[in-house]
């Protein structure tokens, strides 16, 4: 490798994972407890219930096609799939974030991990894009992007878990970077041409299995990609940064620098800290051409 960009960043993912979990050297896949699976699945089922006013008795795929079948009347859903907790909502989607943050934290990465862009967030990726949502300020995820060019560090690690529905065919797809990478292509200024990214990065076919963290360094090039005859998927997405620090500048956007939060007090939601979310399911909150987070809440602290 001579790109010494891309030596230091893969010199941080060897220090931050075991080699096992090494996919790439800018991408790892991370296991994480069935217990503490079940546990996400569940309080997402619960949230996504509270959302329709269902029974949370329902089984899986029962709910994931009642929530396909009212989709064109859910008001907090963002053309990116993010499913806003609301003021009906706030009890069920901070259990679900204490069950993340607890998931976390039994990680080995923990304790190499300094803040994270908050709130995470729960999405919806439906079986086939929608036209109308293709058209955003900065990407739509269904092109290829870096999670740098919303703004988000350009040292993040972008950490993807699915959750509900089908997560092996309605995913993720990730691209690797050669020696021809510019660290400048991540901030959103300098976005290069298709053309030269795909001349410069290599898709792979890894898929994280059930119960796996897919980690990302901000450099890999990662899009939603649906093969045929896929259906629903929901999945968690949260951009953390390390306390190992790479030796190129960090980007962060200003509004983007006010949502990090300290993993420490996250991981203790509930007792020294909550949200509160007090929009009403039918507002919506002004971002800025996407430059803030459309999640309007106000997070308190002990």
């Amino acid at each position: 490798m001579k790109n010494k960009t891309l030596e230091n960043r893969a010199a941080r993912f060897k220090r931050l994972f075991k080699k096992k979990e090494l996919v790439t050297p800018y991408l790892a896949f991370v296991k994480i407890s069935k217990k503490k699976m079940n546990l996400i699945k569940n309080h997402s089922m619960q949230y996504l219930s509270e959302i329709l006013d269902q029974n949370t008795n329902k089984k899986e795929d029962v709910l994931l096609k009642y929530f396909g079948r009212k989709k064109n009347f859910l008001k907090n859903i963002t053309p990116t799939g993010m499913i806003l907790p609301k003021n009906n909502t706030s009890l069920e989607f901070n259990i679900l974030l204490k069950s993340w943050y607890n998931a976390i934290k039994s990680l080995e990465i923990y304790d190499k991990l300094e803040n994270c862009h908050t709130p995470a967030h729960l999405r919806v990726k439906w079986p086939t894009s929608q036209k109308k949502d293709l058209n955003r300020p900065r990407h739509a995820p269904e092109e290829l992007h870096f999670d740098s060019w919303s703004g988000y560090s350009s040292h993040g690690l972008t950490f993807l878990l699915g959750v509900l529905g089908d997560t092996q065919k309605n995913r993720v797809r990730f691209f690797v970077p050669n020696d021809d990478y510019k660290e400048k292509w991540l901030l959103k200024d300098f976005k290069p041409t298709v053309s030269e990214l795909k001349a410069c990065y290599t898709p792979i076919d890894d898929t994280p299995s059930y119960g796996e963290i897919a980690i990302v360094d901000t450099c890999t090039l990662h899009q939603t990609f649906r093969e045929n005859n896929s259906e629903i998927r929901f999945s968690i997405d949260n951009i953390f940064r390390s306390k190992i620090k790479l030796q190129t500048k960090e980007y962060i956007e200003r509004y983007r620098r006010q949502e990090l939060t300290s993993v420490e007090l996250l991981s203790n939601l509930g007792s020294k800290c909550i949200y509160f979310f007090n929009h009403y399911p039918h507002q919506i909150k002004n971002t800025n051409g996407g430059s803030l987070d459309p999640t309007q809440f106000n997070f308190v602290k002990n």
